[in-house]
């Protein structure tokens, strides 16, 4: 039985690193107001950020994870993307060598989605922060598998073919 844990590559580990890192800003960023709930610094970047972050979410309060009133920078389904993206990008820079991916399973994780939002919108079933969280996670998770696939087979590996 072969061991799934291989060596990396210097590029690949330097560009595995540097998603992870600038994904791990991004998620601080967006988290600011819950990690550092009414702090004076978090009050004075608050609009900033919030502006910043409204380009890529509602950010409707109510859909919004929060601390002691303070909410998130974007919703429960937008953290759990990212924070899907972040969990497998802190995986790959140890664990993950593959050069292929089926782009099946990056349409499992959209039509998870997909059908939880649906679901939401017709009031079908109530809003719910966690399942909203859920299937961003997978996604999130399915997505960046995807991307870095893309990313090192066009740009290390030399490879543009993706498994369709």
């Amino acid at each position: 039985m072969q061991n799934n844990i291989y060596k990396i590559n210097s590029s690949v580990f330097l560009l595995r690193i540097s998603f992870f890192l600038i994904i791990l800003l991004w998620v601080f960023g967006f988290a600011t107001p819950i990690i550092f709930s009414n702090s004076n610094s978090t009050i004075i970047l608050y609009p900033v950020l919030h502006k910043f972050y409204s380009g890529v979410c509602h950010q409707l309060d109510y859909k919004s994870f929060s601390l002691l009133g303070s909410h998130a920078h974007v919703c429960a389904r937008c953290s759990g993307i990212y924070l899907g993206v972040l969990i497998f990008s802190a995986l790959s820079i140890f664990y993950v060598k593959q050069k292929h991916i089926d782009i099946k399973f990056l349409y499992i994780g959209a039509i998870i989605l997909l059908i939880d939002v649906l679901f939401q919108s017709m009031h079908i079933v109530p809003y719910l922060k966690i399942s909203a969280f859920l299937t961003g996670l997978i996604f999130g998770l399915t997505v960046f598998v995807f991307f870095l696939s893309a990313v090192e087979n066009h740009f290390l590996f030399n490879k543009t073919k993706i498994l369709i």
